[in-house]
């Protein structure tokens, strides 16, 4: 519908053939395609973000070496 309004008053005063109205739905129907990739994909591209994230902090603390926190021993026992 939204290109044959575009289209439509160029077509009826003569500034554009019949032909440019289907190639207006032919590029208006491959654009909307294109965005609806990108839209229902957009949850998997979030959780594949997310995954890249998470694999960059765990390689930044295994490059940081020893120095990971150790269990604290139990409030008022002894450490063995």
């Amino acid at each position: 519908v939204l290109p044959a309004l575009v289209i439509a008053p160029l077509y009826f005063s003569g500034r554009v053939e019949l032909g440019a109205i289907s190639q207006s739905f032919g590029a208006f129907n491959h654009i909307l395609g294109d965005f609806s990739i990108i839209v229902n994909q957009f949850e998997a591209l979030s959780a594949f973000s997310a995954g890249v994230e998470r694999l960059g902090v765990f390689m930044k603390r295994v490059d940081e070496g020893p120095g990971w926190p150790t269990a604290a021993p139990p409030p008022g026992g002894d450490a063995s």
